[in-house]
């Protein structure tokens, strides 16, 4: 039996395997820049096609390089034990020009533009209310829980239409120009065409062009929201509005509710304090001719108003009669009505049934679409059961 090993020295013995390798240890690479990080230290990744290997640079960007140069590195592969990665520990960078992927996104976006795919006069106004909204997202993704709790918490009067997609990958594109379409004849007021972040390579799809035709006939307005704050794709740059993350979307669509909302609430506020200090004006001049016509009235202003006071009296007292007596007969009438409908119902409950052949049949094997007799010592009915409602 073979000897089990640990992971720890698996991985030592993978970089000392890697250390005395002449061709690694001594590496001249080729490729396009991608996803690169510039910290402390330079981090990227070089590209072909769709391969990458990682790379990191223990200096400034002393070589200035950016995402889609096309580069020489040398320097030696080592790994990252803690991650089980391998990377190209770069000595020098050596700048050749623009790599192909980065040549062939810049013709497409010059095409585009060129069709007007890009002009903001052709954009839609995102409205400032939208009720119907589409999301196009992947349902497994963190994206969706953001932008949902957003909007459940600050925006209630939403109705959130989620069509699931894959967002990266070679079958995303179809995925996402189906959705585009179904949504966009479904006659919302707004789409928001989102995911949550990832690297260049991961976002590209949103770089393809049958999409960006798809986002520039659609008649709905359509918000981009890829999740990448700096880099902009195609579709960000064809879509109405681009915002930076899905949360990000989500508080642009609340963001006049919540200001309207709050504006109303100080509004009505300001308005309460604005009727109150005009009703105590108000109070306060009619007490100060009261207690003025009270210093200087004849006696015969106040008699006047002892009369006026007795004569409201005397009518509301006739009122309140009128009143309780029109309300004594409305519930003589119903008490009437009441008995009637219990002596209805005391007759229906003690007739019985029979078939058309005379024999008594019980109400629960009643059967839909047959004829009975329904009949009592008074009255006596020919039936037919239409329909039977068994959960009264």
């Amino acid at each position: 039996m073979v000897k089990p090993i640990g992971v720890k020295v698996l991985n030592q013995y993978i970089k000392r395997e890697l250390s005395v390798d002449p061709i690694l240890r001594n590496l001249y690479v080729l490729g396009e820049v991608t996803n690169l990080r510039d910290n402390r230290y330079i981090y990227f990744d070089l590209k072909e096609d769709d391969e990458l290997i990682n790379c990191v640079s223990f200096t400034k960007n002393e070589f200035n390089i950016q995402n889609g140069d096309k580069i020489l590195v040398s320097g030696s592969l080592t790994t990252y034990a803690n991650a089980s990665r391998y990377q190209i520990h770069v000595k020098n960078i050596e700048k050749i020009g623009e790599g192909d992927s980065f040549v062939q996104l810049n013709k497409l976006k010059e095409k585009l533009f060129a069709l007007g795919y890009f002009d903001q006069i052709r954009k839609k106004q995102i409205p400032d209310f939208p009720i119907n909204i589409g999301l196009i997202t992947s349902d497994k993704s963190a994206a969706i829980r953001d932008f949902l709790l957003i909007l459940e918490n600050n925006y209630p009067i939403a109705n959130i239409s989620l069509y699931s997609t894959r967002v990266q990958g070679n079958l995303a594109a179809n995925d996402i120009i189906k959705a585009i379409r179904f949504l966009d004849s479904k006659n919302l007021d707004l789409i928001v065409l989102t995911r949550g972040g990832g690297s260049n390579e991961d976002l590209s799809i949103f770089n393809d062009e049958m999409i960006a035709h798809e986002l520039f006939k659609a008649q709905t307005p359509i918000i981009s929201a890829i999740g990448h704050e700096i880099d902009f794709t195609i579709s960000d740059l064809v879509c109405d509005l681009r915002v930076s993350t899905p949360t990000k979307a989500a508080e642009f669509i609340v963001e006049k509710f919540v200001n309207s909302k709050s504006t109303i609430e100080n509004l009505n506020l300001f308005n309460k304090q604005i009727i109150l200090e005009k009703v105590n004006r108000v109070l306060n001049i009619v007490e100060y001719y009261h207690l003025s016509n009270e210093k200087h009235s004849p006696i015969n202003i106040l008699q006047n108003r002892i009369l006026l006071l007795d004569n409201i009296n005397s009518n509301n007292n006739s009122s309140i009669k009128n009143f309780l007596f029109k309300q004594e007969r409305r519930l003589n009438e119903l008490n009437s009505d009441i008995e009637r409908s219990f002596a209805k119902l005391l007759d229906l409950n003690l007739m019985k049934v029979k078939d058309l052949d005379d024999n008594f049949v019980d109400i629960e094997n009643l059967k839909i679409g047959n004829k009975y007799y329904l009949f009592n010592d008074n009255v006596r009915y020919k039936i037919e059961i239409l329909e039977r409602d068994d959960d009264r």
